[in-house]
């Protein structure tokens, strides 16, 4: 699995309601602050919910791509326009 394969799991991990993925999706976005708000076990509060909706917008679930996602047509990965998952531009 390639690094975008796995920033990709994190993101519907996150969108899952998994604490750990969306702690790491928030830190790696600079969003110490509001990752910080997550306790576990504790309901979300709107605003760490609000952050992570914004992280994991248009990712789609399992192989199909989302509303902002797209096929690499060379490597067949799938890549997020929002996120700027390609790195080739």
């Amino acid at each position: 699995m390639s690094a975008k394969r796995d920033l990709r799991a994190m993101r519907q991990a996150a969108m899952a309601g998994d604490y750990g993925a969306a702690r790491a999706l928030l830190r790696l976005n600079d969003w110490k602050a509001i990752a910080a708000e997550i306790k576990t076990g504790q309901p979300w509060s709107p605003r760490v919910s609000r952050a992570v909706r914004c992280l994991v917008a248009g990712t789609g679930a399992c192989d199909e791509p989302g509303a902002w996602e797209w096929l690499d047509p060379e490597t067949g990965e799938i890549l997020n326009d929002l996120q700027n998952d390609d790195r080739r531009f």
